[in-house]
């Protein structure tokens, strides 16, 4: 197709002002039999385009109805029933049942364990048997008709159609002109539907060879170990079974393989037998090589189109090499048959699939939440587990200062005296990596102080982990699976979040601070053994119930208060002092449990705020449609954005994400401007570090947020619904503003890196008057 041809056929010009179909100029298959439009738009971008697509899954619909209609009525039979009528008889669960026969309309079948004979119709089909040989194939890959098809697709037809394609460099659709188009949109255009995919004769070489390959490898695998036993035989007209070979894995291979086995078999078997010998590198380094080899091309030919090549090219082989009942059924008509057929496939690909998607992926992500939590959960119990086993917490907490945190022991046999000296630190007495996580600071702040500490936390942890994982399973089942209607209750899902998720979970952190971490940093040790005993304020809960919460603040730490002592400790358990500890450099942790509480108290009030099932409170829904600019001049404001955000999951990750994102760098910002961590100002790596890191996911997770806002731009953005509101004017204005953030990107980006790039090199030359 050449660049003419390209612009002025298929969804181009559609979405370029022009109204040109091919359906409607060519009439191929029935489409002149059904009343539809063709649809079109006038801006020719990429938005156009997919517009225009949408459009067409409204009109497949209309065709989609009208194929129905045309379906003729009457009785029918399913004739695969007739195959598995018999799924009670014990010889479909008996063990010695593992083949299926072809070519035989009836076939008497022994029991070893029974003595009873069975007699069952296989139907007609192709001859597939040569020489009276025929295969014993196991029953838990499906029928032959699986392996049988895609062998020969894989093998055959799919290295001798592309090796050849390399020769003659010729389209395939001209080898097999009667190939299927199943219609797919690849990177590449896909030269199976004559595309422009220009490539040397070598890509295709490289890619006969590759399948040749894996074919090979499936082969010998599949017929030497899967088939462990009797391979190949001979059947006589009374169902006498005469192996050619006893079962010998060896024999079974030469028979089946030739001489692929000596060459084959001879790599593999050092791989096999390598493991736990000395042989192991080799063995490990073939499977490296191998894995290499498979994925660098699957990588490689994703793009150019091969993928559709293939596929194409295994629908036309299993069309070719079907191994069917001979009775099929029959349309009345060429048009009936092709009424059925188009509308098989729009109303699977589109109406069938659509009734179950949103359900089945609110489930997915309900139950992903829980995953999420387990792997956080698994992670940090991991940190607190090696920590304790290979770590120095306790003798760190004795002089934060001096004492290096060790993170882990390295077990390397590589290492030769002169490493193992070298990393030998921080008190060790073998080779250590340093912690510069901050998980020390963190855990010594919130009050831990021992191992044992650290063990129940992590086992503590590894519990909430496993509960998570139970409860994302059991939200998988059907009785629990939450609903769709369910999902989009947005006022109760906010309610819970802010009140249950952020209010609850602040407050249960300040009651931590005020029990735990606060009387540790005064020199007191807390546990659940004297919990009920030690009194976080002197005066108890009375000033709660008198009104009298002054009280809480009354005598806070000292500045000469030396941390983890009562050393100039006060009793204040609320305060707002500001500034930081002078020893640690951290907030002062009385402030940072009245900033939680203050927090918990917001978002539980918060948590009360949207309209629910009680009828008070706020309808997100009237807030949204009320928030117009004045004047009217900035369009419609937020109108439509209720239902457009509730109704698209992309919508709701983009924001999700947008926010997380946001949160992670003023995060990053706040770790070392308000360190919150005793000790950990004075780090000056881990400072660094947790900057980087979580600048770093701030960025991914942004990324996302991007991303998931243009799924949604181009999958589920309604014009009508969105008509002059903020959405609609974004995207008029899309032109500006992508414009105005690419200069000002680039203005920070020469600024911020490359006059900080040119004076660092000067400065590590060591010379600053260089032009």
């Amino acid at each position: 197709m050449n660049r003419r041809e390209k612009i002025t056929h298929g969804k181009v010009p559609r979405a370029s002002g022009i109204q040109w179909d091919l359906r409607k100029v060519d009439h191929y298959e029935c489409y002149d039999e059904f009343d539809w439009e063709v649809q079109w738009q006038k801006e020719g971008d990429s938005l156009a385009r997919y517009l225009v697509r949408i459009s067409e899954m409204t009109e497949s619909i209309k065709i989609i109805q009208q194929a129905l209609e045309g379906i003729p009525g009457g009785p029918y039979e399913n004739l695969e029933i007739r195959h598995f009528d018999r799924a009670k008889d014990t010889i479909w669960n008996d063990f010695d049942y593992r083949f299926i026969i072809l070519n035989l309309l009836y076939v008497q079948y022994s029991s070893s364990n029974t003595g009873s004979k069975h007699q069952f119709n296989l139907g007609g089909g192709d001859l597939v048997a040569v020489g009276g040989k025929v295969a014993l194939l196991p029953i838990p890959l499906g029928t032959a008709d699986f392996l049988v098809h895609h062998i020969h697709a894989f093998t055959i037809h799919v290295t001798v159609l592309i090796l050849l394609k390399g020769v003659l460099f010729a389209r395939s659709s001209r080898l097999i002109p009667d190939k299927a188009n199943l219609g797919f949109r690849f990177p590449c255009d896909g030269p199976g539907r004559g595309g422009t995919c220009q490539v040397s004769a070598w890509d295709h070489v490289f890619l006969g060879l590759f399948w040749m390959y894996n074919a090979i490898s499936v082969v010998i695998f599949h017929f030497s170990w899967k088939m462990q036993s009797d391979v190949w035989g001979s059947i006589s007209d009374q169902g006498v079974v005469t192996h050619i070979t006893g079962g010998n894995f060896a024999q079974s291979s030469i028979t089946i393989n030739g001489w692929l086995r000596d060459f084959l078999w001879a790599q593999a078997s050092q791989v096999i037998q390598s493991y736990g010998s000395s042989l192991s590198a080799y063995g490990l380094f073939f499977l490296g090589a191998h894995f290499v080899w498979a994925f660098s091309l699957m990588f490689l030919f994703s793009g150019r189109g091969y993928w559709q090549e293939l596929i194409e090219s295994i629908v036309w082989a299993h069309n070719k090499l079907k191994v069917a009942p001979a009775t099929q059924p029959r349309a009345l008509s060429i048009v009936q048959g092709r009424a059925v057929g188009v509308t098989h496939y729009l109303l699977g690909g589109i109406a069938t699939t659509w009734a179950f998607f949103l359900a089945r992926i609110i489930a997915n992500i309900f139950a992903s939440h829980f995953g999420q939590l387990a792997i956080i959960f698994l992670w940090t119990s991991g940190n607190l587990f090696h920590v304790a086993w290979q770590g120095n917490f306790e003798s760190w907490v004795q002089d934060p200062l001096h004492v290096r945190p060790i993170a882990h022991a390295i077990w390397d046999p590589h290492f030769g005296q002169p490493a193992v000296e070298a990393f030998t630190r921080g008190g060790a007495l073998g080779p250590v990596n340093i912690a510069y996580s901050g998980v020390y600071q963190w855990w010594y702040t919130i009050g831990l102080r021992t191992n044992e500490d650290l063990y129940t936390g992590a086992l503590f942890l590894l519990f909430i982990s496993a509960i998570s994982l139970i409860a994302g399973w059991l939200h998988l089942q059907p009785k629990w699976k939450p609903s769709v209607s369910w999902f989009k209750n947005a006022e109760s899902r906010l309610n819970h979040h802010l009140s249950g998720l952020f209010g609850v979970s602040s407050l249960a952190w300040t009651g931590h601070l005020v029990h735990v971490a606060i009387p540790a940093s005064r020199g007191e040790y807390v546990r659940w053994n004297n919990f009920l005993d030690v009194l976080p304020h002197p005066q108890g809960l009375g000033p709660l119930f008198t009104g009298q919460w002054n009280l809480y603040a009354q005598n806070p730490d000292s500045s000469s208060h030396l941390f983890g002592t009562s050393q100039g400790a006060g009793t204040a358990i609320l305060t707002l002092l500001g500034g930081f500890h002078p020893q640690t450099q951290s907030l002062w942790l009385t402030d940072m449990a009245h900033h939680h509480l203050a927090i918990a108290f917001v978002f539980l009030i918060a948590g009360h705020m949207y309209r629910t099932n009680f009828g008070i409170g706020h309808s997100m829904k009237d807030l949204l449609d009320a928030h117009i600019p004045p004047g009217g001049r900035l369009g419609r404001g937020h109108k439509g954005l209720y239902d457009t955000i509730n109704n698209s999951i992309h919508f709701q990750l983009g924001l999700a994400l947008a926010s997380l994102g946001v949160i992670t760098s003023l995060v990053a910002q706040h770790m070392y401007s308000l360190p919150a961590y005793a000790f950990i100002a004075q780090d000056f790596t881990t400072q660094a570090a947790l900057y980087t890191h979580h600048q770093y996911i701030a960025g991914f997770i942004m990324t996302g947020a991007f991303a998931h806002g243009a799924i949604f731009f181009i999958r589920d953005y309604n014009p009508e619904q969105n008509e002059d509101n903020v959405l609609a004017r974004m995207l008029e204005h899309k032109e500006a503003i992508i414009s105005h953030l690419s200069w000002a990107s680039l203005f920070l980006g020469f600024h911020t890196l490359g006059l900080y790039v040119h004076n660092d090199v000067m400065l590590a030359f060591d010379n600053m008057l260089w032009p």
